[in-house]
């Protein structure tokens, strides 16, 4: 769960400081495994204000190897419902998916 949490800062922070090889690297780079890849988060959070992005109302679906995340995205001018689908890989985990609420 630690490390899911991490990851899930990791990727608010990516965000919030328009950091592409941030987001990038959150991302699985096997790209049998990959559903998406980060090209259309870059597109909707880099092109707007983010200084005070927030990730808020997580909640965590853990099983085994998989994981979903589910929250919300606040910008002053955006509140966006979100999810991720996670994968474990090599004792870390990585972002397969996400999709818009």
């Amino acid at each position: 769960m630690v490390l899911i949490k991490n990851l899930l800062l990791r990727f608010q922070l990516s965000l919030a400081e328009k950091h592409s090889l941030g987001l990038d690297s959150l991302f699985i780079s096997r790209p049998e495994m990959l559903q998406k890849d980060g090209a259309e988060l870059k597109n909707k959070f880099f092109s707007q204000e983010t200084s005070n992005l927030q990730i808020t109302d997580k909640r965590f679906e853990i099983h085994d190897s998989q994981a979903q995340v589910f929250f919300t995205v606040k910008t002053e001018n955006l509140v966006q419902k979100m999810s991720l689908s996670l994968v474990k890989y090599k004792k870390n985990w990585w972002i397969i998916n996400y999709a818009w609420e």
